[in-house]
């Protein structure tokens, strides 16, 4: 599995658990080791896709995977509505 893949696993697995859990528990989730996994958290968190409890230092999924997921949700939403409007023969308002 490319290292991308294998990030993106992480992410995934992490957006799955019920909790905050450490370090050791995602690596042996994912069957990576520690130092991958690290590596992996650290960018993640950098990049706002995983954040890290200061005091417990255990991670849950970040604020970047919903903004992506928002944008993602606004462009499909937009693009029902005008399909919409087309079939209603109305012409959409055009774009800013």
């Amino acid at each position: 599995m490319s290292t991308i893949g294998k990030a993106l696993g992480l992410l995934d697995a992490i957006s799955r658990l019920d909790r905050e859990h450490g370090l050791s528990d995602i690596a042996r989730l994912c069957a990576l080791d520690k130092a991958t996994t690290r590596r992996f958290l650290v960018e993640l968190e950098r990049h706002g896709f995983v954040e890290q409890d200061a005091e417990t230092r255990k991670y849950r999924i970040g604020a970047e995977p919903v903004r992506l997921a928002r944008l993602a949700l606004v462009a499909a939403t937009a693009q029902v509505l005008h399909n919409g409007l087309a079939v209603l023969g109305v012409s959409a308002p055009a774009r800013m």
